[in-house]
């Protein structure tokens, strides 16, 4: 299968670049399981959580917090998508932090 693939084919892609963006919230707002947190460092997490139990007292379902006001779709894409990035000398250092999500 791989062989057959053209060239340049993803081989290798990361969950949170492989939809648009609208996509993308679309999913995580119609789950039951994914809850955002802001981590210690001030980054936005999403963890997946089988039983309530699991959760953290920091954490709630993402949809929420955007209808609670406490995050807004706007920050999500610029936590989520390269709009969050400042500019083109930090973008790989800003750039590699999209893919730092929890998952528990």
């Amino acid at each position: 299968f791989c062989r057959a693939l053209p060239k340049g084919a993803d081989l290798h892609i990361h969950g949170l670049a492989l939809l648009p963006f609208d996509e993308l919230l679309s999913f995580v707002l119609s789950r039951d399981d994914l809850y955002i947190g802001i981590s210690q460092r001030n980054r936005c997490y999403l963890s997946l959580h089988e039983t309530k139990d699991d959760v953290t007292e920091d954490e709630c379902l993402v949809r929420d917090a955007l209808e609670q006001g406490l995050i807004s779709r706007e920050e999500l894409q610029r936590h989520w998508t390269v709009l969050g990035g400042a500019d083109a000398e930090d973008i790989w250092t800003w750039f590699e932090t999209l893919f730092d999500k929890q998952l528990s």
